[in-house]
């Protein structure tokens, strides 16, 4: 048996001094043989029951034992997005606003852990796979049971390159926990993507090699709008290692 009170759990636990078997062996010829002392009505049943009840319980030896249980603390995961795209603008200084109000929010919820995981910085030497939250989610999620994962706040400006694929039902199931994806930026903004569109593998020492770019603002303009000069980027390269030159390209 176990009661629950104010934090601390209370159990029985038995250490018989006999063999269960015996224990019960005796019970019964001691039930067998008060029966026929009430049915006989024999003067002093009641005493010799209390004696047998009270020897069956040293036999059986209970105590009561006393757990101090404190409840875990949930875990709160914030991701915060440090890609270069997050440098544009406002939506860095607009990212950090929004994590210090989130967790001074979350500081005040009580058995809450807030673990803040910031991603997306670029290392030298590494490429470019873009935005990678999912990724660090998964690897500061890799200690906390899934019991105890209150939520996940996404701090972002864009696409995330590695969403789960497949049912997001599933997906969502996986995680056990609300996603909650807080954009910086404004709701006027666009995306912008500088693909190369032809570039050569291998080229001749001392020929010159074609090599085609293009921007793309996404979402795309309608094709009957009117080209604007806001509507233009500043392409910056180096050849050869010297002197950065730049144009402006639609």
């Amino acid at each position: 048996m176990i009661a629950a009170f104010g934090g601390n759990a209370y159990t029985i636990a038995a250490a018989p001094l006999l063999a269960w078997w015996v224990i019960a062996a005796l019970a019964a010829t001691a039930i067998l043989v008060l029966a026929v002392g009430l049915w006989r009505r024999a003067g002093g049943v009641w005493w010799r029951t209390a004696a047998v009840a009270m020897l069956l319980a040293i036999l059986i030896n209970p105590s009561l034992v006393e757990e101090k249980r404190s409840p875990l603390r949930d875990v709160a995961v914030v991701l915060v997005d440090e890609s270069p795209s997050q440098q544009i603008g406002d939506r860095s200084k607009a990212t950090e606003a929004a994590l210090a109000a989130l967790t001074e929010r979350l500081g005040h919820e009580r058995d809450l852990d807030v673990r803040v995981i910031r991603t997306g910085k670029p290392q030298p030497g590494a490429g470019d796979d873009g935005t990678r939250l999912f990724t660090a989610l998964g690897h500061s999620m890799s200690d906390i049971p899934r019991q105890r994962l209150a939520g996940v706040v996404m701090l972002t400006d864009g696409q995330v390159h590695d969403v789960p694929t497949g049912d997001a039902a599933v997906a969502a199931q996986e995680l056990g926990a609300p996603l909650h994806v807080l954009l910086s930026g404004h709701p006027d903004e666009s995306d912008r993507r500088l693909v190369v569109a032809q570039a050569s593998s291998f080229g001749l020492v001392g020929k010159e090699l074609p090599l085609s770019i293009r921007v793309e603002d996404l979402p795309a303009p309608p094709k009957d709008a009117q080209a604007r000069p806001e509507g233009q980027a500043r392409v910056t390269w180096r050849k050869d290692g010297g002197a950065p030159q730049s144009a402006m390209v639609p």
